[in-house]
């Protein structure tokens, strides 16, 4: 079995060294034939010169999306499998073992790990974040995985287009929906994958989820209000639209409906901790998994505001 990983990179010189380190760690330990791809976004720093290093295919892409650039190293790969991974991520040396391992079963279609931030260094943003999204079971088959190491079988990958290069964001969720259609996805349990740039403040928090949130009014409607995905774009609509009323009702002097919105929007931070089963044992982390979970909604929020606004714009030009 040959195996084409894919790793899509702009400027990522503090963190490909690592990852690709750490891949060929993981290459030895398997011994199957693995071709390496990186699909540079256009990067200034030394990001290239590192991956022929380690003699990497080098495919130029300057103005591609992300999901453009994982598609175009899979047009150029020869492998059998693909495998998607992030610049910034450290795989385990059982990668290539423990999840191509998997595709023995013929129901499945997609393999990957759950990505973990380094405890080594991390900040209590980093650890909060994990707290809370990381309490419930997750199981063995699962909905999505993200694109931050995932194997997928060539096949299949073209069988259903691809990645949605009309997507800045969730273009990851948007693949596994599509597979999961006709395949199982599978969450390799065994190992971890380490995620070297998780957020480890709140204002890279904030940045990020306001990033990652861009296109779900657009893949809400793409997929016909699948009940999934609903969630994703309600909550951080009711938010928005809580903390839009609340001046405005406070001006008119409606007090008692004042307190309703703002019960509405202390609630929601919890109703989301208790969903995810956030991993709380002390005060203090309780408290750091409800200011992470309010400012996820309300990077959220500042999402669907921008969707809305740039949709407007471009109705109105």
């Amino acid at each position: 079995m040959r195996v084409s990983v894919i790793i899509p990179a702009k400027n990522e010189e503090h963190y490909l060294g690592k990852c690709l380190h750490a891949l060929e760690c993981a290459k030895k330990k398997w011994g199957g034939a693995v071709e390496v791809i990186l699909v540079d976004n256009g990067s200034s720093d030394a990001t290239v010169e590192i991956a022929r290093a380690y003699e990497c295919q080098i495919v130029e892409a300057p103005d591609e999306k992300i999901g453009g650039l994982r598609n175009l190293g899979a047009d150029k790969s020869q492998g059998e499998i693909l495998g998607f991974l992030d610049a910034d991520c450290v795989v385990d040396e059982h990668w290539f073992c423990y999840c191509l391992q998997r595709f023995n079963d013929e129901r499945i279609g997609a393999v990957g790990t759950r990505a973990v931030p380094s405890f080594q260094n991390a900040t209590w943003v980093e650890k909060a974040w994990f707290n809370l999204v990381s309490g419930a079971p997750r199981p063995d088959f699962v909905e999505w995985l993200g694109t931050s190491n995932l194997f997928v079988k060539k096949e299949l990958f073209f069988e259903v287009g691809g990645f949605d290069v009309s997507l800045r964001a969730g273009e990851d969720v948007a693949l596994s929906r599509c597979i999961g259609k006709t395949k199982k996805i599978c969450l390799e349990k065994r190992i971890h994958t380490i995620h070297l740039r998780e957020s480890k403040t709140l204002s890279e928090l904030l940045k990020r989820e306001c990033y990652r949130g861009q296109d779900s009014l657009k893949s809400l409607l793409k997929n016909n209000f699948d009940p999934r995905e609903v969630p994703s774009t309600l909550v951080p609509l009711i938010n928005l639209l809580a903390m839009s009323f609340v001046i405005p009702v406070i001006l008119m002097g409606e007090f008692k409906i004042v307190l309703l919105l703002i019960l509405l929007i202390i609630s929601l931070p919890l109703i989301f901790m208790i969903k995810k089963r956030a991993r709380i044992s002390n005060i203090l982390e309780w408290f750091q998994c409800y200011v992470i979970a309010f400012v996820y909604i309300f990077a959220r929020s500042c999402s669907v505001v921008y969707e809305v606004w740039k949709s407007l714009i471009m109705f109105f030009s």
